[in-house]
């Protein structure tokens, strides 16, 4: 909120600090929200084009104001964990994916955005494929039922390789927790989008437990029980559609 609002900086900064020194927050659950602003701050660059610059300012003040050790944080010049690409090419491909994507929302236009993702994506890299899958259904979550429909529409006549689909899934389940701050029902909704995937025929049955395991034997899996709910809400909506008839969107 402090990088969207700079206005409100300085109010948030202190609503931090008081935290802290009132022990309602403790260093190491500063350190990981930190962590996790760093793991993401190349998204948010797509919403703040300054975020990487800002994010070191309130860093450096909290440090200055003695609440966040800034050398037990990750560093902002390295990569998050298993970054498939971040060159300009694909920062680029990111922000015009989203700019298609909400042009679909309001179109319905499954045809340009194939036409635009061929422009976009001229090698059909399996890398891009996946940051579209993650983009679609990030930008679906925030919306209504509608939207969430029509992302499922779409990503079964994108006829992406299932490898590439199931990759899509894998970086959703990493931001997962992230995405919980905003969308409390984050773990259904992305275990609603798998099952559906699985009745479309995007994905095969067996492709929910790949996606679990891309995880097995991480600390990410250990430290993550939204990644174990996820699998098994997907597991259960999956055979549950198969015994009715209809949609949950």
């Amino acid at each position: 909120m402090a990088m969207e609002r700079r206005q409100a900086e300085d109010r948030l900064l202190d609503l931090l600090k008081e935290a802290a020194e009132e022990c309602l927050i403790n260093s190491s659950q500063i350190t990981k929200g930190f962590d996790r602003m760093i793991d993401t701050v190349d998204d948010l660059s797509l919403d703040i084009p300054n975020a990487k610059r800002i994010l070191k300012s309130l860093i450096s003040k909290a440090a200055s104001d003695g609440w966040l050790c800034a050398s037990s944080l990750k560093s902002l010049l390295l990569e998050p964990r298993k970054r498939l690409l971040e060159d300009s090419f694909t920062r680029t491909f990111k922000m015009k994916s989203q700019s298609i994507i909400q042009e679909y929302f309001l179109s319905g236009d499954i045809s340009e955005v194939c036409s635009c993702l061929d422009a976009e994506n001229k090698i059909s890299s399996g890398e891009l494929n996946a940051i579209f899958i993650k983009r679609l259904i990030t930008l679906a979550m925030d919306r209504k039922n509608r939207e969430k429909e029509m992302a499922s529409v779409l990503l079964s006549s994108l006829c992406f390789p299932a490898d590439d689909v199931v990759n899509g899934f894998v970086m959703l389940k990493e931001s997962a927790d992230d995405t919980a701050l905003d969308n409390p029902v984050v773990v259904e909704d992305l275990a609603m989008f798998l099952a559906r995937a699985v009745v479309d025929e995007v994905l095969a049955p067996q492709h929910l437990e790949e996606v679990g395991s891309q995880f097995l034997g991480t600390d990410y899996w250990g430290q993550s029980a939204s990644n174990g709910k996820v699998i098994a809400k997907g597991s259960t909506f999956w055979r549950a559609h198969l015994k009715v008839l209809g949609w949950w969107w």
